[in-house]
């Protein structure tokens, strides 16, 4: 797999440019693409820079309810190993939470939305693609079906009711089914995407990592 999960923060509360201080992005590399996957509730992005790089919104996706949403963003940064990634909103929003995966030489195939638990996506056989989801009204986490988790982590502590989750997996053939179990009552907002992968790509890694970290703010 040339992608590759690297950090996570979240803050339970935040308006205007909330920054994510010092960020792991792995080794610089001339091509290296840095995927950041967010999960919030209320109000919308307006904008984002990973390491002081304007990023580019993939796709992303609102909840048929309750205002949650996912999406993802991508900028090419070749230097430094952490970076601070700041996320511009309207607004207030709660639960906001980003997290981080690389890659070197990747290039974005496709990109898939949906308001419920399951989406088909297109892929490129031998790339890689992730998800991320930000739900609520489930009882604890939901498992996911397609890619190996990265992330799991309840953003409401009082009530472990709202939820942030995000995967990658190696991609195998020209298309996958993402899918989540345990969504009954659920709202949902899933947001996906793939990548090929080009000769200079990084060595097979694992998509998996507990490095986490919360920063709280005032509203």
């Amino acid at each position: 797999m040339a992608i590759t999960y690297r950090d996570f923060a979240e803050v339970a509360t935040g308006s205007g440019a909330i920054t994510y201080s010092g960020l792991a992005i792995g080794p610089a590399a001339s091509d290296r693409l840095v995927v950041v996957g967010v999960s919030q509730r209320l109000n919308s992005i307006s904008s984002m820079t990973i390491g002081g790089v304007t990023a580019t919104e993939v796709v992303s996706q609102v909840s048929d309810r309750f205002n949650f949403s996912a999406a993802l963003y991508t900028a090419v940064v070749p230097t430094g190993t952490t970076a601070d990634v700041v996320v511009t909103v309207s607004g207030t929003v709660r639960w906001q939470s980003v997290g981080v995966w690389t890659g070197d030489g990747l290039t974005l195939s496709a990109s898939a939305s949906t308001a419920s638990a399951s989406t088909s996506l297109s892929t490129v056989d031998g790339g890689d693609h992730v998800a991320v989801v930000s739900h609520a009204g489930t009882s604890g986490a939901m498992s996911w079906s397609g890619v190996t988790a990265s992330w799991t982590q309840a953003t409401d502590a009082a009530d472990a009711d709202d939820w942030s989750q995000g995967g990658a997996a190696v991609s195998s053939g020209t298309s996958v089914t993402i899918s989540l179990s345990g969504s009954s009552g659920a709202a949902i907002a899933l947001a996906c995407a793939s990548f090929s992968v080009s000769a200079s790509g990084a060595p097979a890694v694992n998509a998996q990592n507990n490095n986490m970290r919360s920063i709280r703010m005032s509203p």
